[in-house]
C-alpha cells in the first residue's frame, strides 16, 4: 500500500509517515500501522540519524503496546545504534530515552535483568528533563517496564502522574491501574475509552472487568485482543478467567 502519495520530499514524508504511523495505531488499524512504520523506517534510511531514530523509537513503540516483545528484542540492536548515532552527531532526541526503557524492558520480559538494566541506566544518563512533554514520551516506557518487573511502588508512583496521554494509546495507563487494582481510577479513566474499534477498547474492558470482578467483561476484552491479532495481550487477559 502506498502512503501518503503527493509527497515527494523525504523529510516531508519520513514526518507524515510517522504522523500515520501514531493515527492507524490508535485508531485500532494495526496492520495499516505496522505498514506505515516499514514504510516509515525505509524512508528515513537515507535522511539524518534524527529522522532514523524517530523511524526506530515508532517500531519500538508499536511493537512494545501491542506485546510484541520477541519483535522488540530483535529491534533492539539497531535501534541502540540509531540512538547512538543521534547522540554522535549533537542532535539528541527524546525518542533515544524511550528507545532504550522500551528496549529494557523487552529484556526484562525475557528475563534479561542485567541488560534491561543496561539500557535503562543508559536512558538515565542521557540526562533529559522536561515538562508534562517530555513525560508523554518517558512515563509510559517507564510504566511497561515497572510492570514486566512487577515493581508495585514504582508502579504506583508512575501513574500518580498527571499528564496526557497524547503521544502513546492510554493503554499502557489503564495496565497500571489494573495491575494496582485501582477500583476508583478505573471507574474514573475507562468507560470514556470503550469507543469499539479502537486499540484503547480491550484495554478499557480489561481494566474494568478486573475492577469490578466481571468475568463477562473479561471475555470481551479477550475477544477484541484475539479479533485484532494482539496475541500476548489476549494471552494475560485468558489467564484472568
Amino acid at each position: 500500500m502506498a502512503f501518503l502519495p503527493g509527497l515527494p520530499n523525504p523529510d516531508v514524508c519520513s514526518t507524515a509517515l510517522m504522523s500515520a504511523v501514531f493515527v492507524y495505531l490508535k485508531s485500532g488499524h494495526l496492520g495499516t500501522a505496522a505498514r506505515a512504520s516499514a514504510q516509515a523506517t525505509k524512508t528515513a534510511a537515507g535522511l539524518t540519524p534524527h529522522h532514523r531514530v524517530h523511524a526506530a523509537g515508532w517500531q519500538l513503540i508499536l511493537a512494545s503496546v501491542t506485546g510484541r516483545w520477541d519483535a522488540v528484542r530483535s529491534l533492539a540492536a539497531d535501534a541502540e545504534h540509531a540512538v547512538d548515532a543521534t547522540l554522535a552527531a549533537a542532535t539528541p532526541c527524546i525518542l533515544d530515552v524511550s528507545i532504550l526503557l522500551n528496549c529494557a524492558t523487552g529484556s526484562a520480559q525475557a528475563g534479561d535483568e542485567d541488560e534491561a538494566r543496561r539500557l535503562e541506566a543508559k536512558a538515565n544518563g542521557l540526562g533529559m528533563e522536561g515538562g508534562r512533554w517530555y513525560q508523554g514520551w518517558f512515563e509510559p516506557p517507564k510504566i511497561r517496564l515497572a510492570l514486566a518487573r512487577h515493581q508495585t511502588g514504582e508502579l504506583a508512583e508512575l501513574a500518580a502522574a498527571d499528564f496526557d496521554w497524547e503521544w502513546e494509546p492510554v493503554s499502557t495507563f489503564l495496565d497500571a491501574l489494573a495491575a494496582l487494582g485501582d477500583g476508583e481510577r478505573i471507574e474514573a479513566a475507562a468507560p470514556e475509552w470503550l469507543q469499539q474499534g479502537t486499540f484503547a477498547e480491550p484495554f478499557a474492558l480489561r481494566a474494568l472487568g478486573i475492577a469490578r470482578g466481571d468475568r463477562a467483561l473479561l471475555r470481551q476484552a479477550l475477544e477484541r485482543f484475539e479479533a485484532m491479532g494482539i496475541s500476548w495481550h489476549a494471552e494475560q487477559t485468558r489467564h484472568l478467567l
